[in-house]
């Protein structure tokens, strides 16, 4: 009688015996990540997700490569906080969606994000009492608190590789009217009070690369708190 051949299920394919690094490489030709582009900035590469498929360690090797090797962008407002996806066409057109951060991806994937580029958008009264129905200092508290929101998730993932924060503020409109000199003082005063927005980001410690600027943004502000964010590698 014929004896029934015995395959070997725990023999490993000859993929997973390559180094790590070169399984990544490989990975970053198939799976969607982010480039620079010189005139979109942050752009997604489209991709292919099959391979997440294939068994447990494939799937967690390329997790970490798509959403901890890629730069999220991040647009903060008075009212949400939003992820935006955009990707290159072949005609050079760049299309764009913007999702619920916090809703879009589970708790588990927002842990993995290394690198983020956060856009924080501070409108002036006029355009607060249009858009949000609200002016004053309730523009800055209820931006500051959706800031606050967006570090409480940062620091489920511990160490951070690189966070860019732009800050921008008002109507284009009333900055030019603003930026004579009797309007100087008074600039002054509200860029102090509006870049309060972002002290949240004083809570992340473990930044290793971080880069604040803005709108009529205090250098001295910025530079505290970037050296307050990689206060573990200064």
């Amino acid at each position: 009688m014929r004896e029934p051949q015995i395959q070997e299920s725990s023999k490993t394919s000859y993929f997973l015996k390559l180094p790590l690094e070169i399984r990544q490489e490989i990975f970053s030709y198939i799976l969607p990540t982010t480039f620079k582009d010189k005139n979109h900035g942050i752009a997604w590469r489209r991709g292919h997700i099959a391979l997440l498929a294939v068994n447990r360690q494939l799937n967690e090797e390329c997790l970490d490569l798509m959403y901890g090797h890629s730069t999220f962008t991040i647009d903060v407002t008075y009212d949400s906080i939003r992820f935006r996806y955009q990707w290159v066409l072949p005609s050079l057109l760049c299309p764009n969606k913007r999702y619920p951060f916090l809703t879009c991806f589970p708790p588990h994937l927002l842990r993995l994000i290394k690198y983020y580029e956060i856009s924080v958008e501070h409108v002036d009264g006029y355009t607060g009492m249009i858009k949000y129905n609200c002016q004053g200092p309730g523009l800055t508290d209820g931006l500051r608190a959706q800031v606050q929101k967006l570090v409480e998730v940062m620091v489920t993932a511990g160490e951070l590789h690189r966070v860019k924060i732009y800050l921008s503020h008002g109507n284009k409109v009333l900055k030019q009217i603003r930026t004579v000199a009797v309007f100087a003082v008074e600039r002054g005063k509200n860029a102090a009070v509006i870049q309060t927005v972002l002290d949240p980001f004083r809570s992340l410690k473990g930044v290793r690369q971080a880069r604040v600027m803005g709108t009529d943004m205090q250098d001295d502000f910025a530079r505290a708190l970037e050296k307050q964010m990689m206060a573990h590698y200064s």
